[in-house]
């Protein structure tokens, strides 16, 4: 009995260590086997297009007018042009000596000698002189009343052409010539049709020009003329006061060969100056106080260079234009002088291809008008 009993004990206890010794394994087959480790899946990553930069457009040909010639609607050596609050286009003429006016679309309505203006020729009183024709005008700007500014070179004076009374005072020296109809001064009555302002002589105290080559206007209406002869900036406020900066020289603040100017009209009133310096062109960036705030240098880029720049433009969005004459391209940047893109027009037609950039300027409809000077054409553009 005694040994039954101790065999069976033998046998449960090596039942029972049997049962420890394979336990772990029944547990291991329980939860089955860990899968292999997942690799990830390999995917060919998606070439992506860098996004458009900001103020990259489209720009497609809408229409061309003008043409070579003496008569209305054409022009002989056209330099610069600019756009009235209606979106009338104004074509300065240096060939023909005048300004003509265009609708937005091309139509012909005046041209301007000096003493004709809205095809009306008119007369000064018999006491007052003036020399009423333009001698190779440079520059043309509009101011927020449609008052027309020519600049010209030859004579070292700015003629304004009154539209609309407003209340700008002058220099002490500035000129008003009054103008009549015929009948008018024949009666000496005293009903004026027009006001001419003439501002400037020769000179270079303040107030004086030697071949003044350009001008822009800030939102104030003050007047920012580019005297290069004497290698400085004429500011004129509404008030008559002058403020000028610059000098001859290759320093930051000084001008060697200035050329054109450009308004920021986005508020931060920044003035941008094209200069040919000895090594190649810049562009100064002052603000309107006289303050030279740095020099860009946007023209030496290996693949986009810009040889024989001829305008700069900063459209309402603050988009920097250069047009180069020797590519026949429009260069567009920010006005921190980062490249935004190339406008160069397809050989689509004769008149849509750019040749020669002359000059440009944006209408409130954001076209782009530029001035041609190869074939004596106005081409607009429209911003797609």
């Amino acid at each position: 009995m005694n040994d039954n009993n101790r065999f069976t004990k033998l046998i449960i206890f090596f039942s029972l260590f049997m049962l420890l010794l394979i336990s772990p394994l029944f547990t291991t087959m329980s939860k089955g086997a860990e899968p292999p480790e997942k690799q990830p899946i390999q995917k060919t990553p998606l070439v992506k297009k860098a996004p458009p930069k900001l103020g990259s457009h489209h720009y497609s040909h809408a229409i061309s007018f003008g043409g070579s010639g003496f008569g209305d609607g054409s022009f002989d050596q056209p330099v610069d042009i600019d756009v009235d609050s209606d979106n009338n286009i104004f074509v300065l003429d240096k060939g023909n000596n005048n300004i003509q006016k265009f609708d937005r679309n091309g139509i012909f309505l005046f041209q301007s000698e000096g003493e004709q203006w809205n095809g009306e020729r008119l007369y000064i009183k018999k006491d007052q002189k003036w020399n009423r024709s333009f001698d190779g005008p440079s520059a043309i700007a509009i101011d927020k009343f449609d008052n027309v500014y020519i600049v010209e070179a030859n004579k070292n004076l700015i003629w304004k052409f009154i539209t609309e009374e407003d209340e700008a005072e002058y220099p002490s020296d500035t000129q008003q010539i009054e103008l009549f109809d015929e009948e008018e001064v024949n009666k000496n009555e005293k009903i004026r049709k027009k006001l001419v302002i003439i501002i400037g002589s020769l000179g270079s105290v303040k107030g004086k020009f030697q071949n003044p080559t350009d001008i822009v206007i800030d939102e104030e209406n003050n007047l920012y003329i580019l005297d290069s002869g004497n290698y400085r900036i004429q500011k004129i406020t509404t008030r008559g006061k002058i403020k000028e900066w610059g000098s001859y020289g290759s320093c930051r603040e000084c001008f060697l060969n200035p050329t054109k100017l450009a308004y920021d009209p986005t508020g931060f009133g920044y003035i941008y100056v094209l200069d040919k310096q000895r090594k190649g062109y810049i562009l100064h960036k002052t603000d309107t106080n006289g303050n030279f705030l740095e020099t860009l240098d946007v023209f030496n880029n290996p693949r986009n260079p810009i040889l024989n720049p001829t305008d700069i433009y900063i459209d309402k969005d603050g988009f920097l234009y250069i047009l180069d004459k020797k590519s026949s391209t429009v260069y567009k940047f920010n006005t921190d002088g980062e490249f935004i893109q190339k406008i160069s027009s397809p050989a689509q037609s004769q008149e849509a291809t750019l040749k020669a950039p002359q000059a440009i300027i944006q209408d409130s409809d954001k076209r782009l008008l530029i001035l041609d000077s190869k074939d004596n054409l106005i081409k607009i553009y429209d911003q797609n």
